[in-house]
């Protein structure tokens, strides 16, 4: 019984482990570099993972291909970032956990969005909200509501974008998760200073400062001021634009970004020029110029050209003019052909969307059955552990009924015992009485003749059965297997009819059932001594000593006559020695 028990917990313990495994496969050393902004330490941590991949999971490969995409984009470095979101993408209808979905589709669409491709941004934005919308994942339904805003904002729909954006403040609180508050207050900032909500876009973008100071987010910083002193501009307060302009420059130049550096001088080439400080904006449009150098940013390209252009030809600089004319030209033409490729990606883009629509359309009558066979499963799963908790319940009650059986045959066979002497002893009266009886009744008349016949008769099968049964026990006739009640009868001298008469008055068992019974009680002795003197015991061994011809008559036998088995009694027996 405690195999059979054993046996059922450990097959439930073993599926209800299958079954409640963690759903994410999350590398905590790189999330917890994500979320303190520590991406120059996340990128290090991805190269030395990103080169064991050849034996990582699908999940895996998948996994740190788009946390790579991601950390890429906060470093500015947007090449990098494609490749490594579209990494995760080739592999991603071979994802088994959704959180790896839910990081490729963030990491595709943020990318496509920094690229300008706003479409196909969309349709990887638009499977991730739909994807999160209804769960607990605040985290995943934060980012869809911020990547919803962008695309809002790109397509100047602004107070569509500052509804996502609030959306993505609240899933912030409800997340609890501190460092996204910046890039929140950011993007509300930044929206509302577009919509002319100058003060509440200047509280917001203040908050954001404090924060990203705070974490020493210098990236953010630069673009936090940047957006300051636009909010300033459209204001026409020039002295608080400058002052944050130059901030958001020299933060930029601390940490070298480039792009940050030529958008800043950029911004201060267009305001120098339209106060005609020629001269300063002249100086500020080269900045400029010398920032972009392999930063593929042809709109802020084609727009300084324009400007320096104009510059140069009012200093009467010709040649000058003319480069910055060849310039515009050369980025006007490779502006096109990005938006062709543009134009040809979100084409193959959609076309590959179609394509993978048909083959989840498939796939859902996997799922369908794939959650059925779930539902089999936890209804094996539940049926197991109403089977396990009953066996419990069963094997304790069980164990309780042998205690109390054998707490019984014990007592019985002391009650044995003692009416055994009880009887010896009152048959040694007996035989008093009778010799005093038979002098004083030999001057009996006749009439009591026929009384005396019918005492006389149970008398004498008294004495046959007691003959019977006392020759049994000393000679222990019953060891042998063989004995049957020929044999007895020639052994006590009588024949099988008044054996047959005393067994039937004073007995109520038969022949067999007396000799088994006698054959049981030699049975216990055996197990009692072995168990007492600690010798082995071998139940299977008991049978022939006690004699059964058989092991299972005498298994048989024992639980007829005991109500339990040869080894429940060897168990109950051993807890009393114990």
């Amino acid at each position: 019984m405690n195999m059979k028990c054993n046996f059922f917990f450990t097959v439930l313990i073993s599926l209800l482990s299958f079954l409640g495994m963690a759903q994410k496969e999350l590398d905590n050393k790189l999330e917890s570099y994500i979320r303190n902004d520590e991406f120059d330490k996340a990128k290090v941590h991805l190269k030395n993972r990103l080169q064991t991949t050849g034996n990582a999971t699908n999940d895996q490969f998948i996994y740190y291909n788009a946390k790579a995409s991601f950390v890429y984009l906060r470093l500015g470095i947007l090449d990098s970032a494609m490749y490594y979101s579209k990494n995760a993408l080739k592999k991603l209808d071979l994802a088994t956990k959704d959180q790896v979905k839910y990081e490729t589709w963030k990491s595709i669409a943020y990318s496509y969005c920094k690229y300008g491709k706003i479409d196909s941004a969309a349709i990887y934005t638009h499977k991730l909200y739909t994807a999160v919308d209804k769960t607990d994942n605040f985290e995943m339904i934060r980012y869809a509501n911020i990547l919803m805003g962008i695309i809002s904002f790109q397509n100047k729909l602004f107070d569509d974008s500052l509804k996502y954006y609030e959306k993505a403040l609240e899933s912030t609180n409800k997340a609890q998760n501190y460092s996204n508050y910046k890039v929140d207050y950011y993007n509300l900032g930044l929206t509302h200073s577009i919509l002319k909500n100058h003060q509440k876009g200047l509280d917001y973008l203040a908050k954001a400062a404090q924060l990203a100071e705070k974490s020493k987010d210098k990236r953010l910083l630069s673009r936090i001021y940047g957006s300051m002193a636009d909010n300033y501009l459209d204001q026409g307060d020039d002295a608080n634009r400058t002052v944050f302009l130059e901030k958001a420059n020299a933060v930029a130049k601390s940490i070298g970004d480039k792009k940050l550096m030529a958008m800043g001088t950029s911004h201060q080439l267009e305001w120098d020029y339209k106060k005609g400080n020629n001269k300063k904006a002249y100086a500020e449009g080269g900045e400029s110029m010398a920032s972009l150098k392999n930063q593929n940013m042809p709109h802020l390209e084609i727009k300084n050209d324009t400007l320096m252009y104009v510059l140069a030809k009012k200093n009467n600089q010709t040649e000058k003019a003319l480069h910055y004319l060849e310039s515009f030209t050369k980025n006007k033409i490779k502006l096109l052909e990005q938006n062709g490729r543009k134009q040809i990606e979100e084409i193959k883009t959609k076309y590959e969307l179609e394509n993978k629509n048909l083959i989840i359309n498939n796939q859902k009558l996997e799922i369908v059955a794939g959650k059925r066979i779930n539902k089999i499963t936890l209804l094996i799963i539940t049926l197991l552990v109403i089977v396990f908790f009953f066996l419990i319940y069963e094997y304790r009650k069980k164990k309780k009924i042998i205690h109390l059986i054998y707490k019984k045959e014990k007592e019985k066979d002391s009650e044995i015992k003692i009416l055994n002497a009880r009887i010896n002893s009152l048959s040694a009266e007996k035989n008093k009485v009778e010799y005093i009886e038979i002098k004083q009744q030999n001057h009996q008349t006749g009439s009591n003749r026929d009384d005396e016949n019918e005492i006389t008769s149970f008398e004498k099968t008294a004495e046959l059965f007691e003959k019977f049964m006392t020759t049994l026990e000393q000679q222990k006739l019953f060891l042998n297997p063989e004995l049957d009640q020929s044999m007895v009868v020639k052994i006590v001298g009588t024949n099988k009819k008044y054996l047959y008469e005393s067994i039937t008055k004073h007995s109520d068992l038969n022949f067999r059932g007396i000799i088994n019974r006698l054959r049981i009680k030699e049975a216990k002795k055996i197990i009692e001594n072995k168990l007492t003197q600690n010798e082995m015991l071998n139940i299977s061994d008991v049978h022939a000593e006690c004699g059964f011809n058989s092991n299972s008559s005498f298994y048989r036998t024992f639980k007829l006559t005991t109500g339990i088995t040869p080894n429940e009694y060897a168990l109950e027996f051993n807890k009393e020695l114990v």
